[in-house]
């Protein structure tokens, strides 16, 4: 895990990915079928962004954008976005790819179904991270040191005064919103 050129993701550098390897006694495992497509593979580069934003770079020349937006202490909104430079018929042809694959299975059986199944299972304490894991402990780390706090406003409480300890007369105007 490192910060992008600019600063403002932390990406995560992917090694080595294999699908297909060649083991004593097997051979390749796993077999190649004919209907899997030998161009699709993993992600190119994945970033985080403060706030709630992640961004995945997919290998198939689209990329996926994750905004999550918080609404109260327990709840969010996911906001999801797929997008490719392109036009005229391969505009045409992204948009039926969208609709018939990503739209449906990306969105629909990964992030939402598989995803959220994942997160009820991990929440499990005490939480035990090993090796594989930097990620979760890199990203921890980006968001003490890079996170906004919160912004703290002194305002005065209503009926009390700031610089006595006894209470404020009430003036006869109408009340101040803050």
């Amino acid at each position: 895990m490192q910060a992008s050129e600019d600063g403002l993701y932390l990406m995560r550098i992917r090694e080595k990915s294999l699908f297909q390897d060649t083991y004593p006694r097997i051979g390749a495992w796993p077999k190649r079928n004919f209907w899997r497509s030998k161009h699709r593979g993993p992600s190119i580069s994945l970033g985080m962004r403060l706030p709630c934003l992640s961004r995945v770079v997919q290998g198939g020349g689209w990329t996926d954008y994750e905004i999550f937006v918080p609404v109260d202490a327990d709840h969010h909104l996911a906001i999801f976005l797929a997008t490719k430079w392109t036009s005229g018929l391969g505009a045409w042809l992204w948009r039926l790819r969208y609709w018939l694959y990503i739209r449906l299975l990306y969105y629909g059986l990964l992030n939402r179904a598989q995803d959220q199944w994942m997160i009820e299972l991990m929440n499990i304490p005490p939480e035990r991270l090993y090796r594989p894991d930097i990620s979760i402990t890199a990203w921890r780390r980006w968001c003490e040191e890079h996170a906004r706090g919160p912004a703290v406003k002194e305002l005065p409480v209503a009926g009390v005064n700031s610089d006595e300890t006894g209470p404020v007369e009430a003036s006869a105007g109408p009340p101040v919103r803050g």
